[in-house]
């Protein structure tokens, strides 16, 4: 049978469709059902047909109302749509790129080698404050201000220590006092460097009794071996002031001493001395009590004399130079062994003069001279260490050299070792 209808739904179909397509009617077995019927009617059945129900052409669409053979019992398989939720993968794959690319770029901007320039930096420079962002104590502690200032003012007197200290950070090594770690995390995540800076023992021997020992104004701790004492310090320059008693009198020694990070400190020898006499007259007097020796008496009244008088041009001298009576030269440095890089001879050269007469010339080139006592002799100096208004300079004279430690006050030139008071002539 043709079909060009759905007898069920009256949508079109193919002829090979065997389930309606709109409906799902079941077209082959409608099909085998009225293929009988279709067969053309014989002898009498023509009229019997005749007086029948007219039978509607396959062509026509069937009415719904109309008797219809039963509908299939198979419904058509309708699959339903799979939707897959893939975004919370997407955003979960986003987040571990994301997490992972920020910590390969922090892993790289707080890396070893990008942190120790900016510690050496930092702990080289001459600013305490700025040295405390790179310095710690042994236990990771940040150093205070007051315990870097001794090293910084070190690095301005020795820049050789400056240095040294900038390439054994850069280079993160381990060097006498200083030793490059890490020290806890930044965000959590990724090493922080430090400079560990370590106290130094430093031995000091003296002959003074009853003693306050005081670096830089501040007692510091120590401990005694015998007749040295042990002081525990950071690495610097100080001012060690020791005040004690020698023969019953009162002693005042002081030394500006450099202590470096990358040696171990040497000792420190405070020597007291007993009140000075004039040996030269001292001697002359001796003789003079021999009366065999008149010549001996004679010179000792002439050195006698010349004493007093020194004495009274000192005393006219010193009155008529107000700065020059405040100057207390106990409390100058003197410390003859004293060095560093400094050789600066400004505001040295030209001519200086004691209230006695005495002058002494330091000379452009090096060389000096000196008159004391109607004699002139000379040789070459150098400076061998000097910081600020305070120096030390080398003589040297027929192969021997003597260091003697001197300092600029109120526009003098005092040799503080042997308390001399030296003006300047031009």
């Amino acid at each position: 049978m043709d079909l060009k209808f759905c007898p069920n739904c009256g949508a079109p179909i193919a002829a090979n469709d065997d389930f309606c397509q709109n409906c799902g009617f079941n077209l082959k077995q409608y099909r085998t059902d009225h293929a009988a019927s279709a067969t053309p009617p014989t002898g009498n059945n023509i009229s019997e047909q005749a007086t029948k129900e007219p039978v509607h052409s396959a062509e026509t669409p069937v009415n719904r109302d109309a008797v219809q053979a039963p509908p299939s019992t198979k419904k058509p398989v309708v699959r339903k749509k799979r939707h897959h939720r893939r975004w919370p993968w997407i955003v979960l794959a986003a987040i571990v790129v994301l997490v992972a690319g920020g910590y390969f770029a922090g892993s790289m901007y707080y890396s070893r080698g990008r942190q120790l320039p900016q510690l050496a930096k930092d702990m080289t420079s001459t600013d305490p404050k700025t040295m405390r962002k790179a310095a710690v104590d042994t236990d990771g502690t940040p150093l205070a201000a007051s315990d870097l200032a001794p090293l910084a003012a070190l690095y301005k007197a020795a820049p050789a220590t400056q240095r040294t200290m900038k390439t054994t950070v850069a280079d993160g090594r381990t060097n006498g006092a200083i030793k490059v770690t890490q020290s806890g995390r930044i965000l959590g995540l990724f090493p922080r460097y430090k400079v560990i800076l370590k106290t130094i023992k430093v031995p000091l021997t003296t002959n003074l009794s009853d003693t306050q020992i005081t670096w830089n104004g501040n007692s510091v701790s120590s401990s005694k071996q015998g007749k040295t004492q042990q002081f525990i310090v950071y690495p610097g320059q100080y001012k060690v002031l020791v005040i004690g008693q020698l023969s019953g009198e009162r002693n005042r020694l002081s030394k500006t001493v450099a202590l470096s990070p990358f040696k171990t400190a040497e000792t420190l020898a405070f020597t007291g001395k007993a009140a000075k006499t004039d040996d030269t007259l001292g001697s002359l007097l001796a003789k003079a009590n021999s009366d065999s020796d008149k010549q001996a008496k004679k010179d000792a009244d002439e050195a006698a004399s010349e004493s007093k008088k020194k004495a009274a041009e000192s005393s006219s001298a010193d009155s008529d130079d107000d700065d020059s009576s405040d100057i207390d030269m106990d409390d100058l440095p003197n410390d003859p062994s004293a060095r560093n890089d400094n050789a600066d001879t400004n505001g040295l050269i030209g001519q200086w003069k004691q209230s006695d007469g005495s002058a002494f010339t330091f000379n452009s080139d090096g060389t000096y001279t000196g008159t004391a006592n109607g004699k002139t002799d000379g040789g070459t100096y150098k400076v061998v260490y000097r910081v600020g208004d305070s120096l030390n300079i080398q003589f040297t004279k027929n192969g021997g050299s003597v260091v003697e430690p001197f300092a600029f006050v109120y526009g003098h030139l005092i040799e503080t070792n042997l308390k001399l008071d030296w003006h300047r002539v031009n």
